[in-house]
């Protein structure tokens, strides 16, 4: 047997992870439940976010695990959820928490391998409440959308690296990252699209998540992605901001070197950025007068550059390529850029993932 942890966990595609997920969950004794969403997966088969919960009468604490947002990264979420639930040791540990496992939040990005969902929607950019008015277009994103959004299919080899180095070298790459992917709500097939209106998962999860928490007052909620930071390492990202008591002790339980504090996020050095529509910005409006925190656990897998390229190539693929040529490569360039396929990388994310998890637990 391999003693690598990773051997065999990550799935291949979005049905095997939900079935492992049920039935792991079923193994577990957790209560499943499902909420489809109005699309259907390559093979014409439902697609739907799935929820395994555990709610413990009079619990003031509960853990939340949330995979696929971004549907294309799903597969390491999905695998720290199903590790989890065939770990008797760690739902031990867990016992005193009301726990929620929310499988697949867009189902449609990780059954398609795409970031997008059945709208173009990135999910991440699209969390506001009823009737809020959207961000303007930041005025770089304006400038750049031809380059950025061309409407003719990808190209192999193209000229994209040195493309982007010179927009580097003349606007920098700190501006370029506080402007393209921050989020844009002009322009439906184009990159980054946050739409107009709250999509089916947002309000599925309005749904999910309260019923799913109960009367917990002390709710921690991880949310499982990949694409940003140093190969393998990951930073636990707040989207809003913290006391300084608050911050301390989700420092002193993760690690001080864990924790990127939303005042963090825009300096120069930061892994992420500040984006608008971010679902840890809106998930504890859910909850009022509770401790409601969103944790995003961004693991990092290959150069900003070469994640950069992959998105867009897919993107053009999707909507300007020929399905017969350009749809395979463009979306195998996708999953590696985000899900690599190196035993030694899903090996390293799997345990810290899971260590994660046992620190939000203890």
């Amino acid at each position: 047997m391999s003693s690598s942890l990773s051997h065999g966990a990550f799935p291949e595609d979005y049905r095997e992870a939900r079935e492992r997920f049920r039935d792991a969950a079923s193994a577990a004794g957790l209560d499943l439940s499902t909420h489809p969403i109005p699309s259907a997966g390559p093979n014409g088969e439902g697609l739907s976010i799935d929820v395994a919960a555990r709610r413990v009468p009079g619990a003031e604490r509960a853990l939340v695990l949330t995979s696929g947002v971004h549907g294309v990264e799903g597969p390491l979420g999905s695998a720290v959820q199903i590790a989890m639930l065939r770990d008797p040791g760690l739902l031990e540990a867990s016992r005193p928490l009301t726990l929620a496992l929310v499988h697949a939040v867009n189902p449609y990005g990780f059954a398609w391998s795409r970031r997008w969902n059945e709208d173009n929607i990135d999910l991440n950019r699209s969390f506001f409440a009823d009737g809020a008015a959207r961000p303007e277009v930041p005025e770089l994103y304006r400038r750049l959308t031809p380059w950025l959004n061309p409407e003719t299919p990808p190209r192999r080899p193209d000229l994209f690296p040195l493309e982007m180095l010179y927009l580097v070298g003349r606007h920098g790459f700190t501006r370029l990252k506080k402007a393209l992917p921050i989020g844009q709500y002009e322009h439906p097939k184009a990159l980054f699209y946050g739409g107009v209106a709250p999509t089916a998962s947002q309000r599925a999860l309005a749904e999910i998540l309260p019923a799913a928490v109960g009367e917990a007052r002390s709710i921690i909620h991880l949310d499982y992605h990949t694409g940003l930071g140093r190969r393998g390492d990951y930073k636990l990202l707040m989207g809003a901001e913290a006391d300084p008591e608050e911050l301390t002790a989700l420092r002193r339980r993760f690690g001080p070197d864990r924790i990127e504090a939303a005042a963090d996020r825009s300096t120069d050095t930061a892994t992420s950025y500040p984006a608008r529509g971010l679902l840890d910005l809106w998930a504890p409006s859910l909850f009022p007068g509770r401790s409601y925190r969103v944790l995003t656990a961004e693991f990092g897998t290959s150069p900003a550059i070469q994640v950069f390229r992959a998105l867009r190539a897919e993107n053009r693929a999707h909507h300007w390529g020929r399905p017969d040529t350009d749809h395979a490569w463009a979306k195998a360039a996708l999953r590696e850029a985000f899900i690599p396929r190196d035993p030694a990388w899903r090996d390293a994310v799997l345990r810290r993932g899971l260590q994660i998890v046992r620190q939000a637990a203890a």
